[in-house]
């Protein structure tokens, strides 16, 4: 784990709070708990002038009430074991490029949600 810079610092709680953008837009009521960038790998940028920017990958975890009616929608969530709170908890990992100066940043986030925790979906051998 790593120790950063509030500017780093901002950069990871914008990108746990764009995570959970697609999540939130769904009726559901949740929180992330914990965000941790367990490696970074430095990369140079492909495209002549374009700034050097860096591979973080981690993950997150956070806690949701399933009694809470907006909640409803999750599958099988009423199965779920709870912790000491009640509440059920939940993690995923992540992967964020990012300009290694954060002076250089766009503002954009392109988020990729992956299908069960296999990355992108693949075609099978028949095209599908």
């Amino acid at each position: 784990m790593h120790s950063y810079p509030s500017a780093m610092l901002r950069v990871v709680i914008a990108f746990g709070a764009a995570v959970l953008a697609p999540i939130l837009s769904l009726p559901v009521s949740a929180s992330v708990t914990e965000i941790v960038v367990e490696s970074t790998t430095p990369r140079e940028s492909a495209k002549a002038g374009a700034p050097a920017y860096e591979i973080l990958r981690g993950h997150f975890s956070g806690e949701l009430n399933s009694a809470d009616e907006h909640n409803a929608i999750i599958t099988d969530l009423r199965y779920a074991p709870r912790n000491e709170r009640g509440n059920v908890e939940y993690s995923a990992t992540f992967e964020l490029a990012k300009p290694v100066d954060l002076k250089d940043a766009s503002g954009l986030l392109f988020y990729d949600v992956p299908n069960r925790g296999h990355g992108a979906v693949q075609p099978d051998e028949d095209g599908h």
